[in-house]
């Protein structure tokens, strides 16, 4: 289809219907039903497209690769989280980390071993700093930002044994050749780096922003927390009441009721809590589900004091069902027949990740084995795809298809970490539970990416690259190349939510331009990767900031929106650079 103004309608609607609905998939799921129809306009014809977008672009083999990998990694990292090894490891780290700085300093050291691809860095150190923060106290959101401000912006930095290396030195070559341009790609690529201003201005800002920023600062922005401790405050007042005149507590708010897991390790909890919540007895529920049943203590509050019966039921009235049934189902381990087991005996299963918090054994090398295994088997098997393709070392590394790689390498790992863990008589049973469960909790993340590819995939259909083209061709100043193709991209990026996206899209055009005007092709180079990255950080649809509020329970859009200060701040660094720069060189 020829490019117009329609193909930017998608784009147009994605954010403010996000905004109003405070969630990303509504916004998505309309942009791409709205562009399904602009395809093909007739009744049928829009839901066969629609469909057409999702199924087609879900089972291509660079996505579906994705998707098997995000689920396996989140299931290994919950079966090591089963098997102690992130308790085990907060508790070896803690004799060294004992301030919330130090902390942050660990996941600036930690990009060492986890730079070959955001999404593997993500799902690899969320969860290390998530139980962290329990024990230090610290903001959730700043987590998040230093987690995104040192994945994407710095594998974009790195020539080597990354997942984007080789996407990015093909999308170079390819465009070279288009125009004209004899060059070796990778060494292009090589002296583009120092030229991608966003990536080395928002690591300024992440290291302002890590060691010293001041807390009050951090105070407008603590949204769950906040949430979390009125929620708390307010049963707390309930029960406080309830005791003083002999009667039943009302249940918690529904927030706490649905937050909080009965997965202790996960969840904040106040000191004055800890004591209240360790004390009471493993739920007992009946086989129809109808209503749970504890001895002393009730799971929303203190039982009526003059109840002497060691098992005495909760009023089916003061139980919250649809948070208790979203907490069973959500914790697939916690099936019947553990509890009714042990109900009587007072033991609870072994090993099971929905015990008790001092059941939960403490083995940090759980963690620590299996993510060796995984790095080494990165970077070992990257070399051994890259050398059939290529001579020398580090140029194995420039031909390697590094998602395949990582993907091999999870599966090994998973493999050796399952059979690691049956020799500590681990159950088969435990263990494949918590492995589908750990991937179950990125199954939003994996309509998210659906919905995103979709929408990129009408965009271009609608011809959105050749509207672009179009317009912006022509009435660039040569001075002020590099400078617009920076901004452009970073609102295409944010709109759009990917880096390689927007890549894609704006070299062919942005290295085109460069040699019709005779700007520095390095300088332009740089200014489309940094586009990119602004977009991969900044953007509430982009895939990193999507699986990293899944795993750290943050929601998507007001996390977005608090973090964009800092990503303007650095786009604006940035473009003063380019424009500078574009002077000079």
């Amino acid at each position: 289809m020829d490019g117009s103004w329609i193909a930017l309608l998608p784009f147009l609607i994605v954010i403010p219907i996000s905004i109003f609905t405070k969630q990303v998939q509504p916004g998505l799921f309309v942009a791409l039903l709205l562009g399904s129809y602009l395809v093909e306009p007739s009744l049928l014809g829009g839901i066969h497209k629609f469909l057409y977008y999702i199924v087609h672009n879900t089972v291509k083999s660079s996505n579906i690769r994705i998707i098997i990998f995000l689920y396996g990694f989140a299931g290994l990292i919950n079966i090591i989280k089963m098997a102690g090894g992130i308790k085990g490891f907060v508790n070896l780290v803690s004799k060294k980390i004992n301030t919330k700085k130090s902390a942050m300093a660990l996941t600036w050291v930690s990009t060492i071993g986890t730079f070959s691809d955001p999404d593997f860095r993500i799902v690899t150190i969320a969860p290390i700093m998530k139980a962290l923060k329990q024990k230090l106290k610290m903001s959730t959101r700043r987590i998040g930002m230093v987690i995104e401000m040192t994945s994407n912006p710095i594998v974009a930095l790195v020539p080597i044994a990354t997942g984007f290396v080789g996407y990015m030195v093909g999308l170079i070559h390819t465009s070279l050749q288009h125009a004209g341009v004899d060059r070796p790609a990778y060494t292009t690529y090589v002296k583009s780096i120092p030229f991608n201003f966003f990536s080395f201005a928002i690591l300024a800002v992440g290291i302002y922003y890590t060691f010293f920023m001041h807390q009050k600062h951090e105070k407008k922005y603590a949204f769950n927390e906040d949430e979390k401790d009125a929620a708390d405050k307010s049963a707390k007042t309930q029960k406080d009441s309830a005791t003083d005149h002999g009667t039943s507590p009302s249940p918690q708010p529904q927030y706490t009721a649905a937050q909080k897991h009965l997965d202790w390790d996960d969840q904040d909890i106040q000191p004055q809590q800890a004591t209240m919540i360790k004390t009471q007895p493993t739920p007992e529920l009946s086989g129809k589900f109808d209503s749970p049943t504890t001895g002393g203590r009730g799971i929303t509050g203190d039982i009526n004091s003059n109840t002497h019966s060691d098992h005495s039921s909760i009023h089916p009235q003061a139980v919250n069902h649809n948070a208790f049934r979203e907490e069973y189902s959500r914790h697939l381990d916690a099936a019947p027949g553990s509890f009714h087991t042990h109900k009587n005996s007072g033991e609870t299963p072994d090993n099971n990740g929905n015990d008790k918090k001092g059941d939960i054994p403490s083995k940090p090398w759980n963690l620590i084995i299996p993510l060796a295994i995984v790095l080494f088997l990165t970077l070992f098997l990257s070399w051994w795809d890259g050398h059939f393709k290529a001579t020398g070392f580090f140029n194995a590394f420039i031909r390697v298809d590094a998602l395949a790689v990582m993907l091999e390498a999870l599966l090994i790992t998973i493999a050796l970490t399952i059979i690691f863990f049956l020799f500590q008589r681990f159950s088969v049973g435990n263990i494949v539970t918590h492995f589908i469960n750990g991937g179950n909790q990125l199954m939003s993340v994996v309509v998210l990416l659906a919905l995103i590819w979709g929408v990129s995939d009408v965009s271009e259909d609608l011809g959105f690259s050749k509207y672009i083209t179009a317009h912006v061709e022509g009435w660039i100043p040569s001075m002020l190349v590099a400078p617009v193709l920076f901004a452009l991209g970073c609102l295409i990026s944010y709109f759009i939510g990917s880096s390689w996206g927007t890549w894609g899209l704006l070299m062919p055009l942005g290295i085109m331009l460069g040699v019709h005007a005779h700007a520095n092709l390095l300088l332009i180079i740089g200014a489309v990767f940094a586009s990119g990255t602004f977009g991969a950080f900044a953007s509430p649809l982009s895939d990193n900031t999507v699986t990293l509020c899944t795993i750290l329970d943050l929601p998507v859009m007001k996390y977005s929106k608090s973090k964009l200060a800092p990503a303007l701040i650095a786009a604006g660094i940035a473009c003063l650079l380019f424009a500078g720069f574009s002077f000079i060189l």
